[in-house]
């Protein structure tokens, strides 16, 4: 009888296991090449922004989402998009003072049009978050720039934690009804930008266009890289 028990608390456990696994999982990839823009110091260090804004988000009660190219690659390729060179977040204006309690001296927010970086001292890596204040229908980046990419309660409310790579993050409750209206077709085009950390645009550097079909070259590019 105990072994009968054993036996079936270890299968029970393994379909846990295997149930957990797969909704991980969710039928994503991870590159089998370099990363096109950054390289493996670029890549550790964009990873140890992003763990400590966690960190610090969760001790300060932060409510952070992702936003812009990092909400794309969470929904449609798991992870950090293999063009993209940076981490977006958004943050609501009121969590704002919060940011300014915080005291460190290795890293810092720093001020920009839309909210702030966050950087460590002498490294080159940032992440960007994006201050949304509320009008009376939705969320907007402040000082009213890129307009068509505002949030309405329903799509933000409540966050949820998914899989950007092998870390959890917050995402929107409703990411792809938001992206659907915010990002014209992200399930189905590439968009590749300039970049920040390069003088030659990542799309001319690799000779492709500025925009493919998502199954370029037998979806290619629809993977992530790990942080």
């Amino acid at each position: 009888m105990n072994k009968l028990f054993i036996i079936i608390l270890i299968l029970v456990i393994i379909i846990i296991f295997l149930l957990i696994y797969q909704k991980r999982v969710e039928n994503f990839k991870v590159c089998d090449y370099d990363h096109l823009v950054l390289n493996k110091q670029q890549l550790k260090d964009t990873r140890e922004l992003l763990e400590k804004f966690i960190e610090i988000a969760d001790e300060l009660d932060i409510k952070y989402f992702a936003v812009g190219g990092t909400l794309i690659g969470t929904i449609r390729n798991g992870g950090l998009i293999p063009f993209d060179d940076d981490v977006d977040l958004g943050i609501l204006i009121n969590d704002v003072p919060k940011i300014h309690k915080y005291e460190s001296d290795e890293y810092y927010f720093g001020v920009c049009s839309f909210g702030y970086k966050f950087k460590k001292k002498d490294c080159e890596m940032f992440i960007d978050i994006f201050v949304f204040e509320k009008d009376e229908h939705e969320y907007k980046i402040i000082n009213d720039l890129w307009p068509g990419e505002a949030i309405t309660s329903y799509e933000l409310h409540p966050v949820k934690k998914k899989y950007f790579g092998d870390i959890k993050i917050n995402v929107p409750n409703n990411s792809k009804k938001y992206l659907d209206r915010a990002f014209k077709d992200w399930d189905k085009k590439l968009r590749i930008d300039c970049g920040h950390y390069s003088d030659e645009c990542t799309y001319k550097k690799y000779g492709l266009e500025k925009e493919l079909p998502i199954n370029y070259d037998d979806s290619k590019f629809m993977c992530y890289t790990n942080l």
